[in-house]
């Protein structure tokens, strides 16, 4: 662990391969290393971040509804609005009791409130409902709200979510900054963000892991499978095996 410290470091996210079971003492080291992150957004109050997760959602929904009215034949927002409603019943739920369900529940809520953060800012730049960005931000979000649920590896869920965050703010900042939609695969970016690209590809398949490790059957990792990347030239790689299709893209919400 100190060799991997020094090579690499605490700041961002190490790629995830291998097994949970592997990953499980590094993940508890980078959550310790980095749960500051939630205590400078929210300082650790769970029902700040409920209220902060609501009011992004309704930001989200209004902006799909307008999007809605441009693009009548994408499937992916009207089954975000699902998705949005189930975050939204959570939500509201801790804000007016106060309590989550497990110790991931705040990084959850705002792991959620970022990515829904990203989806409006990469819409708001003009950007198609399908992009790459959107359907994988909708897929974390998924997994998220999910893992709310799950017990076992708690803090391993929570370091996944803060890793992912790290990320999301990274590519909202560039979008800030340069005005125009986020391509994760555009040659011209830094390597920086390539290793990002890899950080929140490889992190949603460790989400995906651990949800498929709950003893009962959770719906987001049931039969579900990320798209792989091979090709890194254009929004989302083009052959057969790669392609998210609208069928692909519905399933994932």
């Amino acid at each position: 662990m100190d060799l991997l410290a020094k090579a690499w470091g605490w700041e961002m996210l190490l790629p995830y391969e291998g097994s949970v079971e592997c990953w499980c003492n590094y993940l508890q080291q980078y959550y310790k290393e980095n749960c500051s992150v939630i205590v400078e957004v929210t300082g650790s109050n769970l029902v700040d971040a409920a209220e902060t997760c609501l009011k992004k959602e309704n930001e989200l929904v209004s902006l799909w509804d307008s999007k809605l009215k441009e693009c009548t034949d994408d499937i992916l927002p009207r089954n975000t609005f699902i998705l949005s409603s189930l975050i939204q019943e959570f939500a509201g739920k801790v804000k007016r009791t106060g309590e989550g369900i497990s110790d991931a529940s705040t990084a959850a809520l705002l792991c959620i409130t970022k990515e829904a953060n990203l989806i409006c800012e990469v819409l708001s730049r003009g950007a198609k409902p399908m992009v790459y960005l959107i359907i994988q931000s909708t897929e974390i979000r998924m997994c998220t709200l999910s893992l709310m649920y799950h017990q076992l590896y708690g803090v391993a869920a929570a370091a996944a979510m803060v890793g992912i965050m790290k990320e999301t703010d990274k590519i909202c900042d560039w979008m800030s900054k340069n005005n125009k939609p986020f391509d994760p695969f555009d040659m011209d970016l830094d390597n920086d963000f390539e290793l990002g690209r890899q950080v929140r590809f490889r992190t949603l398949h460790l989400m995906i892991s651990i949800l498929e490790k709950s003893p009962f059957s959770v719906p987001a990792a049931a039969g579900h499978k990320v798209v792989k990347e091979k090709s890194f030239s254009g929004n989302v790689p083009s052959n057969d095996e790669n392609n998210i299709t609208r069928a692909e893209a519905a399933n994932t919400t």
